[in-house]
């Protein structure tokens, strides 16, 4: 035994060790990777950083989000977005490297590892980005932004459900890429009302003017019965005007401008 161990039961021990390793994950000792810088707020709870791999020093985006432990909701839906995208894998996506789920007991903190990538925001407002360079940029990315869509509700037979500005991203290679999950729902599970899917719990935390008139209503009944892309057809008249604009929207009156 150690100096200051003798006399202590080995189940005491244990139970100190236990603890011990715990406020280790915790405190994001024990984290497999470092963060660096902020990016800043990307949606609602989810705030994007600078990272570094500590096995290999690779670089890495993390997204971060701290949520109260009474909030059920919204650890739910976080915690959708840990299993959607760690299931994920196209072109249009961020690439899934780790998870990892901590608690307190005031919160919980969710951390998503990704590939590097940059917010559009940031993306977009780069001085080497003007004139053609610029619109070519925009047709490439729209592209790719339209076949993560397509791959989402067309082959998965998925609701997206808050394509906007604020949930896509730019990695290392100039490709733009579908991020946050945490509506991310079943289309044919839209009219379960004892066993809601996620988008059906967590729409209102996303802008309405995102949102098409049926979600608005609740006509759950009609957006089963329509095919999976609707909803996310709306919101992606709704990027494509926020792309040429260069920032986000915050109002429908805002779609009437060309």
């Amino acid at each position: 035994l150690r100096a200051g161990e003798r006399g202590v039961p080995a189940g005491a021990r244990s139970l100190a060790q236990m603890f011990a390793k715990l406020s280790s994950l915790v405190s994001g000792v024990s984290l497999p990777f470092s963060l660096g810088e902020s990016r800043g707020a990307v949606w609602n709870w989810w705030t994007l950083y600078d990272g570094k791999w500590k096995q290999d020093g690779a670089s890495v985006s993390v997204f971060k989000a701290v949520i109260p432990v009474g909030d059920n909701t919204k650890l739910a839906l976080a915690r959708n977005s840990l299993k959607r995208l760690r299931g994920l894998k196209h072109p249009s996506i961020v690439s899934f490297r780790d998870s990892l789920e901590s608690a307190d007991r005031s919160n919980v903190t969710f951390y998503i590892v990704t590939e590097p990538v940059t917010t559009l925001a940031s993306f977009l407002s780069l001085d080497e980005l003007r004139g053609d360079d610029m619109t070519e940029v925009m047709a490439c990315g729209l592209r790719a932004v339209v076949s993560g869509v397509s791959f989402l509700s067309n082959e998965c037979k998925l609701i997206y459900g808050n394509l906007c500005f604020n949930s896509v991203f730019v990695s290392e290679n100039l490709d733009w890429k579908l991020g946050i999950f945490d509506l991310l729902s079943e289309h044919a599970a839209m009219e379960k009302a004892l066993d809601p899917p996620p988008f059906v719990l967590g729409y209102g935390f996303v802008g309405a003017h995102y949102l098409p008139g049926e979600v608005h209503k609740k006509e759950w009944h009609v957006i089963a019965g329509g095919p999976a892309w609707a909803v996310d057809a709306w919101g992606l008249g709704c990027f494509i005007q926020e792309v040429f604009r260069g920032s986000a929207m915050t109002e429908v009156s805002q779609l009437r401008e060309l």
